[in-house]
């Protein structure tokens, strides 16, 4: 049932945005990201750099304004950890907890441009700082976890159509065993005690020639 129902807020989502008319515009992308997933838990509480694993994924974003798009992503990476040279006392656990683990995710973000960013519309609209959050769901070992994703990013255009950036994202879930354990000290803690996904790396995107046509200069 809570499957279902998170399949059908993500399709009523998508449908939304993707309902919008793009008379006049040009305000299609598609794109592409890679770099490392981690992991945030009971065996590793601060240190996003520890045990990282490859992550890759495809995007599409509906540009709204030069300030801010939606963006839906797909991927897929692996999440690696082990319970040894933990920081602090975790109790009924045992000796040793290693897990390596293939996931897939499905997100909705809003995402927000500090300075305007629109290289075909003004050559000098070509680099941002940004910020986004969403939803999303994970499914990860016959599991669906859902999750709040968020982060930033910086983003530059290598083209008036070409966009290449790094970004940072953290995905807060409502689970408590990526690790394999869960932690008995504060089982009513939602927001400390749960596990978290975590991406860095690289995102590059390309606009789509839909719409009006630019002006030559830009192209």
């Amino acid at each position: 049932m809570k499957h279902s129902r998170c399949l059908n807020i993500f399709v009523t989502i998508i449908s939304f945005v993707l309902s919008f008319q793009a008379r006049g515009q040009e305000v299609h992308e598609v794109g592409l990201q890679g770099g490392a997933s981690t992991y945030l838990g009971d065996f590793n509480h601060i240190n996003i750099l520890k045990s990282p694993s490859f992550y890759g994924g495809a995007f599409y974003r509906r540009l709204l304004s030069d300030y801010s798009c939606i963006r839906i992503s797909a991927g897929a990476g692996t999440l690696s950890g082990s319970s040894k040279n933990r920081d602090g006392f975790l109790p009924s656990i045992p000796p040793d907890i290693e897990f390596h683990q293939l996931y897939f995710n499905l997100d909705v973000k809003y995402e927000v441009n500090f300075i305007p960013f629109n290289p075909l519309k003004a050559k000098d609209d070509f680099f941002s700082p940004y910020l986004f959050v969403g939803m999303g769901c994970y499914f990860y070992d016959g599991t669906f976890v859902p999750a709040i994703p968020f982060g930033a990013g910086v983003k530059l255009a290598a083209s008036p159509r070409l966009t290449m950036g790094v970004e940072l994202q953290f995905s807060k879930t409502f689970y408590d065993k990526l690790d394999g354990y869960a932690n008995l000290t504060s089982s009513k803690s939602v927001f400390i005690n749960n596990d978290w996904f975590v991406f860095y790396g690289l995102v590059v995107s390309y606009r789509l020639k839909l719409g009006q046509k630019t002006c030559p200069a830009y192209l």
